[in-house]
């Protein structure tokens, strides 16, 4: 079943990349920028460029 996610307060573009929770970027693109990192709140990795979640925190 899929988590629900927050929509972004006022359009700011706020990622996962963005957020104090998300660690250990890996899984390198073609370009060399990476495109997952891990979260302790999910099981999987997940896309750097996600949307927030509900347990979003600002770096």
């Amino acid at each position: 079943m899929a988590k629900k996610t927050a929509t972004n307060p006022k359009g700011l573009g706020l990622t996962c990349k963005d957020c104090k929770h998300s660690y250990d970027p890996h899984s390198p693109a073609i370009d060399g920028h990476m495109i997952l990192c891990r979260c302790p709140f999910w099981e999987y990795s997940k896309f750097l460029t996600r949307d927030i979640c509900d347990k979003f925190s600002k770096k």
